[in-house]
């Protein structure tokens, strides 16, 4: 396995046909794919209303740390159907 080097317009590119509505959901399900019986989002807004940070927090089971390599590579690609 090489190196997999991304840039922000790189993926920006890969990610522009998504909005944001898409990518919360994405993560709430994969909360939900690991066994997640609570899926928190915490959205932070500045003073006049701006979004500064979505958290989304899950007790599901997580990413086994022995597996992680297979589950991020390759890159932009899921087991998932």
């Amino acid at each position: 396995m090489g190196i997999i080097h991304i840039t922000t317009p790189g993926i920006r590119k890969a990610l522009k046909r998504y909005g944001y509505e898409q990518a919360i959901s994405e993560y709430v399900w994969n909360g939900f794919d690991a066994q997640a019986s609570k899926v928190d989002i915490i959205i932070d807004a500045n003073e006049i209303g701006h979004i500064e940070q979505i958290c989304i927090i899950d007790n599901g089971y997580g990413i086994d740390f022995a597996k992680l390599k297979t589950k991020f590579e390759p890159f932009f690609e899921s087991e998932k159907k």
